[in-house]
């Protein structure tokens, strides 16, 4: 079942076609918080701040701002290890990748981030939506771009074109194009990636992609409080 979209949702879609942010808000850490916090409200009524999403929204910030110190020191990271060291390691050059349950705002935040930078932005449906043949979609391959639902496109009510593992194809030529960076907000997990779009396209991500994950305890479910 496609997830409901609020009114407030589809209008602050329609406007990142014509609002670009002005570029005042990125002059400092306290500018660029309080723009987002405008926008994030702006974007969903009902926001409210928890631990997780604080702690989420506060790494973002040095990551929008290109400040590569203040990155490493917001020590967000992942569990995972690999012989007791991390292997998110947090760098301004490296997209983002977002992953946790629904409705605890992935979209509303990174819509957000990505108008803040001007990424461009779509969904994993509507990429395959545009697939008629090779080359078809070289006009995702470069620039900055924000994929929202990664892994929804493997649903089957979005045709076969979801079992042709596009996405992972055109990630794959974005890692070797390295002419943009990439925001993805998925609800797979890694492990999920991995065996959706096979191990290399996992492990691909600890590259491409500075890795957060949101909808610890305590996250609020947006969908369900309005």
């Amino acid at each position: 079942m496609p997830r409901p979209i609020s009114d407030a949702e589809k209008a602050y879609k329609a406007s990142l076609k014509k609002e670009p942010a002005e570029p005042g808000h990125l002059m400092n850490p306290t500018a660029l918080a309080l723009w987002m916090d405008a926008e994030l409200r702006k974007a969903e009524p009902a926001w409210a701040y928890n631990e997780a999403n604080k702690a989420l929204l506060s790494s973002l910030k040095w990551w929008v701002l290109g400040n590569q110190y203040e990155l490493t020191k917001s020590a967000y990271d992942l569990s995972e290890v690999k012989g007791g060291r991390s292997l998110n390691k947090l760098n301004t050059q490296k997209g983002v990748l977002i992953y946790g349950k629904y409705g605890v705002g992935k979209t509303t935040i990174m819509r957000v981030v990505a108008k803040a930078l001007g990424f461009k932005q779509t969904t994993c449906i509507n990429v395959i939506a545009d697939y008629n043949g090779a080359r078809s979609l070289r006009k995702y391959e470069l620039g900055d771009w924000y994929f929202d639902d990664l892994g929804r496109e493997r649903e089957p009510q979005f045709s076969k074109k979801g079992e042709l593992k596009l996405l992972s194809d055109l990630l794959e030529q974005r890692y070797f194009n390295r002419r943009g960076r990439t925001i993805v907000t998925t609800n797979l997990t890694l492990e999920d990636i991995g065996e959706l779009y096979g191990e290399r396209m996992r492990s691909r991500c600890f590259e491409m992609f500075n890795l957060y994950a949101l909808g610890s305890p305590g996250g609020v479910d947006y969908r369900t409080t309005k």
